[in-house]
């Protein structure tokens, strides 16, 4: 049989064999550090954090207003150039029409037919004139 003066605990053997590290004491326990010695360093923290989602807050806003006015701008370029593709065709509709008056009227001769129409409207005018005259009525 195995004497008490000389049995061990299972925890003994296993820190022997280093299975098992010893704890540290709790003086040697180091409590994490987050920088901070003062409660009220950590309050300016705080107070910066604040400060800075405030700015961002309203960076958010700007942007926001910016982007509506892009939208407009955009919106409003876009019809400015629906209006001018608009008025392009226009303007070629009538060049086209246009065109097609000066093709008929060079191959009319425009002079001639000015001529000959004032000749009309003289001879007209002209017979019109005898027609009215009082002296017709009254015989």
């Amino acid at each position: 049989m195995i004497s008490t003066s000389e049995t061990k605990t299972v925890g003994e053997i296993l820190k022997e064999q280093g299975v098992i590290k010893e704890r540290p004491k709790e003086e040697e326990v180091k409590k994490p550090e987050y920088g901070f010695e003062k409660e009220d360093d950590l309050k300016k923290v705080i107070m910066s954090v604040e400060k800075l989602g405030v700015e961002i807050q309203g960076l958010k806003e700007v942007k926001f207003q910016a982007d509506e006015k892009i939208r407009d701008l955009t919106e409003k370029m876009g019809e400015l150039r629906s209006l001018v593709f608009q008025r392009e065709s226009s303007i070629k509709e009538l060049e086209s029409k246009i065109k097609f008056i000066e093709d008929a009227v060079s191959d009319i001769e425009p002079q001639k037919i000015t001529k000959c129409l004032s000749r009309n409207h003289s001879t007209r005018h002209g017979i019109l004139f005898r027609d009215s005259r009082p002296e017709k009525y009254f015989q």
